[in-house]
């Protein structure tokens, strides 16, 4: 029976499910990232959105609608509905949408439900969220609420909230140099030419940090922390991670270069990458780094600034919808770590 009385629906039209190309469905394959049995090719995004209108109604979910019209609009909109007590906020949007949300609900009670349309959903593949308008709509319904942690990022000028993944350096320069014209265009493909071209130039300055507040200073030239196991798509960053477990999972890469950078994203690719002797993989609640240089920040997949900065895991700081048996294999998880 639905719960929820009060549901806005955050939709926003842009995602990068609607324009996928031969060739981007290839790279999404070559790094892991689902298909979706839906098609959404040669649908307007009115009708994408009428058609989940009309699911949620089906499962007995009225729904408030607002679709997006620019970029930071969604975080916004997900204030306001938490201002106004909206008991649910549904975003249909890919990760960058959801990153957008996240940081509008945090500190509320208002819950949040995912509608994946994105490039990548790494958040829909952490947690078991369908990828399919149905399924998906009936996950809403049928789901169990649940506390997830989020990360958070403090620079001098500000702090933002990160559900899935932080980078520092080389990969947050990619972000930077991907401009939104040219994404629209490209989509996923942006990412790889981009990295293609600015590996060889990138000066690959030395990154420092301090971790959980310990005097030793590690060193690295890429820094990738995660809330969550995946990184860019079906690439893992760690298999043990949990959005739940109140712990980040880092991963401080120690070479630099064209050929250094290809292996760790083929470490990425096949999961092996907490076996390199090059690559420090480690847990932790806290990061900060420091030093002369200031280096780009991404937060999934979003550009943010830039270092000095520090990392935090921010515990049971949101509440989202997900499957039963994962919530429940997350709740258990989490009791464990706490023995």
């Amino acid at each position: 029976m639905n719960q929820f009385k009060k549901v806005r629906l955050i939709f926003n039209p842009k995602s990068g499910a609607f324009r996928d190309t031969f060739l981007q469905v290839l790279v999404k394959r070559i790094f892991g990232v689902r298909d979706r049995s839906d098609t959404l090719q040669n649908k307007s995004p009115e009708e994408i959105l009428n058609r989940i209108v009309d699911c949620l109604t089906r499962f007995g979910i009225s729904v408030d609608k607002v679709m997006t019209q620019r970029s930071g609009e969604a975080s916004a909109i997900a204030q306001r509905s938490a201002e106004e007590n909206y008991d649910l906020v549904i975003v249909a949007g890919g990760d960058g949408t959801i990153h957008e949300v996240i940081n509008g609900l945090v500190g509320s009670r208002t819950i949040l439900g995912v509608i994946p349309f994105g490039t990548a959903n790494i958040y829909a593949l952490e947690t078991g969220v369908p990828l399919e308008i149905e399924k998906a709509c009936e996950l809403i319904v049928q789901g169990e609420i649940n506390e997830i942690d989020l990360g958070k990022v403090s620079t001098r000028k500000e702090q933002r909230y990160f559900l899935c993944m932080v980078g520092i350096g080389f990969d947050a320069d990619i972000v930077k140099h991907v401009q939104s014209r040219f994404k629209k265009i490209m989509g996923v493909l942006a990412f790889p030419v981009v990295g293609f071209k600015r590996v060889f130039s990138y000066p690959f300055r030395v990154i420092k940090v301090f971790v959980d507040g310990k005097t030793t200073l590690q060193k690295g030239y890429i820094l990738i922390v995660g809330n969550t196991k995946y990184y860019g798509g079906g690439m893992m960053l760690s298999n043990i991670a949990q959005i739940t477990d109140g712990l980040l999972d880092a991963c401080l890469f120690k070479q630099r270069g064209f050929f250094n950078v290809l292996g760790y994203v083929q470490g990425l690719r096949t999961g092996t990458i907490q076996k390199f002797p090059d690559v420090h993989c480690f847990q932790c609640q806290k990061i900060q780094i420091v030093g002369r240089w200031p280096h780009d920040i991404q937060l999934d997949g979003e550009y943010f600034g830039h270092t000095p900065a520090t990392i935090e895991i921010v515990p049971h700081a949101l509440r989202a919808i997900m499957p039963r048996k994962l919530a429940g294999n997350m709740v258990t998880n989490r009791a464990n770590n706490s023995l």
